[in-house]
């Protein structure tokens, strides 16, 4: 539907007025405005969800359409802010020395004095960029209504962090990525660590993300007592687990990458004290009976896992022979494990009765997967499958051949019946046909995802080529590949 026509309908549907019909002598209101309090009729409720679907420049045109319109999209297009202005992103392509903490300095400035009217409606920001100690805190005790501040690839001492944390004391989400705090060499105004936002519930640590002592900013950090979710990579920031070496009521999501061997017991701790983890996801060293035994014997409402151990066997893999030895209550399971054993593969699977999403990348032995989830899985709605990355380009073609024809046309598995959505990652979407997937009786959405080898602007679908019969195809370009995504029509 075109922006006028939703125009002319949104105006036209306002502007009826009640209209009253005589039923058994007395008279009832249709529902025209008096039925606009209920979600079913409310336009205003269905044209906000429409419109969070849009990009920035559609929320712009269609804020000029109508008085309506301009109200609903107004918090949208004041959400996020950008130092930048589009003037300089385009002389700075043409002159590089541009680029100077001078220039972005009058850049930061600029934004201030342009943006300080919305800075009620201003909820979400990225810092890439140094400024300078006075201009960082005027920028956020102007934008102090910030609930999601990510800091990318930035660097500031412990003062600055604190000047900027002060100001925020409504975020709800607080982001690091690959972000150096320093350690403060002089006396500093803060002598003593700040208390970090009550608001704050989701925390983000990629990269190590401070030098030298930084204690006081460790401590900053630490402070925090209402987290729902927490995510750290690097065995460097194993320091911001402390909090979690006690009960943490608050805390359901755990995402830990695991660099160092002496972090499973910490892990373990972490579970024993935290049982209502209901989400966790780890990059993993090794896999042992003692990793799973920990998880299934604490972690008793887990509905979420997702296990990531790309590195080479160890002896400590050898030794695994009770993985899940009961049912647990996970509903979504991720699995990146090499060299795991049909048993391995068949045991975690089983003991997950209750799964509807899984996401798996196949070992070399692809049937061996194949066997466990067309034995077990029998509530499945969602699958997504990876191929073994350590194949060859002929080794490849060979397994997608025989996983089509094998698996997909002739197994008659029972989660055939019951999957709506199928992504395959790193498959090739030229040479798969729909025939493959006839036997997917409850198929609505099939995803390609991830293919590199078309160049930017080389694939292309002719949508008048029935070669997907009674399915709609999308590109999507994601700068170096393409994905595919089909929906039934």
């Amino acid at each position: 539907m075109s922006q006028n026509k939703i125009t002319q309908y949104f105006n036209s549907t306002d502007k009826q007025e009640p209209k009253m019909a005589k039923t058994n002598n007395k008279p009832v209101e249709s529902k025209t405005k008096s039925g606009l309090s209920n979600d079913i009729w409310n336009l205003s409720f269905i044209m906000s969800e429409i419109f969070s679907y849009l990009d920035y420049k559609d929320l712009v045109e269609f804020n000029t359409a109508c008085k309506k319109w301009n109200q609903l999209t107004y918090s949208r297009i004041h959400k996020g802010i950008k130092i930048f202005s589009d003037q300089y992103i385009e002389n700075r392509a043409r002159d590089s020395t541009l680029y100077n903490i001078y220039n972005i300095d009058r850049e930061a400035e600029k934004c201030i004095n342009n943006n300080a009217k919305y800075a009620n409606l201003i909820k979400e920001f990225t810092l890439s960029v140094n400024l300078f100690p006075k201009r960082l805190t005027q920028f956020f005790e102007t934008f102090k209504y910030l609930k999601m501040l990510t800091f990318n690839n930035v660097k500031m001492t412990e003062e600055q962090f604190v000047n900027v944390i002060k100001s925020l004391t409504r975020l709800e989400e607080l982001r690091f990525e690959y972000t150096t705090i320093t350690e403060i060499t002089r006396k500093s105004i803060y002598r003593q660590p700040f208390q970090i936002p009550s608001t704050l519930k989701k925390l983000t640590i990629k990269g190590k993300c401070f030098e030298g002592n930084a204690e006081q900013f460790i401590e900053t950090i630490n402070s925090h007592s209402n987290l729902t979710e927490f995510t750290v990579s690097s065995g460097d920031n194993e320091i911001f687990l402390t909090p979690f070496l006690n009960h943490y009521p608050s805390l359901k999501v755990l995402d830990y990458k695991i660099d160092r061997v002496e972090s499973y017991e910490v892990l373990y701790d972490i579970f024993e004290y935290n049982p209502q983890i209901t989400v966790l996801r780890l990059g993993l060293k090794y896999l042992d009976d003692d990793f799973f035994s920990n998880v299934q014997d604490n972690l008793v409402d887990l509905e979420e896992l997702c296990l990531n151990k790309q590195h080479a066997s160890t002896e400590r893999d050898s030794t695994v022979n009770q993985i899940f030895t009961m049912h647990t209550k996970i509903k979504k399971l991720e699995l990146f494990l090499d060299n795991m054993s049909e048993t391995s593969l068949d045991l975690i699977i089983k003991n997950c009765p209750e799964l509807t999403d899984l996401k798996v990348q196949f070992p070399k032995d692809w049937r061996t997967l194949t066997k466990a989830i067309g034995a077990r899985c029998n509530k499945l709605e969602k699958l997504t499958l990876l191929p073994h990355m350590g194949l060859g380009k002929s080794e490849m073609q060979k397994f997608y051949q025989e996983l089509y024809e094998e698996e997909f046309l002739v197994n008659t598995h029972k989660y055939k019946d019951t999957i709506n959505e199928l992504t395959l990652s790193y498959f090739n979407f030229i040479d798969s046909k729909v025939e493959y997937f006839e036997q997917f009786t409850k198929l609505e959405k099939l995803n390609f995802l991830n293919q590199i080898g078309y160049g930017r602007s080389s694939l292309k679908i002719d949508p008048k080529i029935p070669l997907w019969p009674n399915y709609k195809v999308k590109t999507i370009n994601n700068d170096r590949i393409i994905d595919v995504e089909l929906e039934k029509c």
